[in-house]
């Protein structure tokens, strides 16, 4: 009796444990095409909403997939991730072969490099490409600045980002290169000047310039400051800082925050001091250092190396294997149809083989139903 009981015991075990192991095994086939079904909806949507921005991406779609399956990966961005930074710069303002022949992979690199989220680097890389007349193969340099400006001051390229947005159209419209802009920027960041605080201030600065008070043109003439030369052109940030510099060194500090006061405006001051106290040789040093070209694709390479940088690389090349192997209209719903049938082929064949209860086969059989109502949906 004993021994049966043993083996009645014994076969409890292996048949819970079976049942256990069916289950296990039926939700991992689920999870895995649902992983897959999720993929294939996502950046269906996503292609389908970058077809809404106007009829030159509507008739490019098919090249826009592609990229966005291929250009990501390196960078560890699923396709859907990418198509969500080509239609942030699409809505920008940027065309299908502005994004496609350098902006795209400047903000995938800059996300990377900056710690920024696709969407505020596609905004960042639209803006300096906007204002600053960039051409598409020249829009690395949106990316090398920031990152670069972030290397060389406190504060990080967010905070970099912030400030152009708040002074790049001002900054431009004196004739300024997103070099220079960025330099004077970080100049402000290394004095602690950071954000959308900076880019204000830099802008409030630079408009007062080109449309002084009556009191700002005779301090101005008073000291001799040229801001403009003979032509007209704006002198530059270095060159105006090495004028404050040396044209407002014999006054009190009380005295000389009056006239920055007077010449930029109350909003204007602290960039004011920042460049009396850097001069031309500090704008200068920061806008070379801002000016290094190959930075943010160096950096984003060796973050990459990282382990959890390598996974997210995994999984991106995952993703865009599943969006290759059917091309074409109704992909999604294709697919899922697919995922279907296979999950209720292997369903039936595992409670064939179990012979397990009512309740057991009704709990496999709703990974079945579930899939469906995705299958119609779609």
């Amino acid at each position: 009796q004993g021994s049966l009981f043993a083996k009645g015991v014994n076969d409890l075990k292996g048949y819970a444990l079976g049942a256990i192991g069916v289950v296990a095994a039926v939700q991992l086939v689920q999870r895995v095409i649902g992983n897959a079904v999720d993929t294939i909806v996502e950046f269906d949507k996503a292609i389908n909403k970058i077809s809404t921005i106007s009829p030159e991406f509507a008739a490019s779609t098919e090249r826009i997939s592609e990229a966005a399956r291929s250009v990501g990966i390196e960078f560890g961005f699923a396709a859907a991730e990418t198509a969500g930074a080509i239609d942030e710069l699409g809505r920008a303002g940027l065309s299908v072969e502005q994004i496609l022949n350098g902006g795209l992979q400047t903000a995938l690199s800059l996300a990377v490099a900056g710690q920024l989220s696709l969407s505020e680097a596609a905004e960042a890389t639209a803006t300096g490409l906007n204002q600053f007349s960039l051409a598409a193969e020249d829009s690395a340099r949106v990316a090398d600045s920031l990152v670069n400006g972030a290397n060389a001051a406190q504060g990080g390229v967010g905070q970099l980002r912030e400030a152009l947005n708040q002074s790049a159209l001002a900054a431009s419209g004196l004739g300024l290169s997103i070099e220079e802009t960025v330099g004077a920027l970080t100049t402000f960041a290394k004095a602690g000047l950071l954000g959308s605080d900076a880019g204000t201030s830099f802008r409030t600065m630079l408009i007062r310039l080109q449309n002084p008070t009556d009191e700002s043109t005779k301090l101005l003439e008073q000291y001799n400051i040229q801001a403009f030369d003979l032509e007209g052109n704006f002198v530059g940030i270095a060159d105006l800082a090495g004028q404050l510099q040396e044209k407002l060194s014999g006054l009190t500090q009380e005295q000389r925050a009056q006239a920055l006061a007077q010449i930029f405006g109350s909003d204007a001051l602290r960039a004011a001091n920042v460049l009396y106290e850097q001069g031309e040789a500090g704008v200068n040093l920061y806008t070379e250092a801002v000016a290094k070209s190959g930075t943010a694709i160096e950096q984003a390479g060796k973050l990459q190396e990282s382990q959890s940088a390598r996974f997210a690389k995994l999984s991106a090349t995952y993703k865009s294997a599943i969006l290759a192997l059917e091309e074409g209209s109704g992909i999604a719903a294709k697919s899922i149809g697919a995922a279907t049938e296979t999950l209720t082929n292997f369903t039936e064949a595992i409670i064939e083989a179990s012979g397990e209860s009512d309740k057991f086969k009704g709990k496999l059989g709703s990974y079945t139903e579930l899939l469906g109502v995705f299958s119609i949906a779609t």
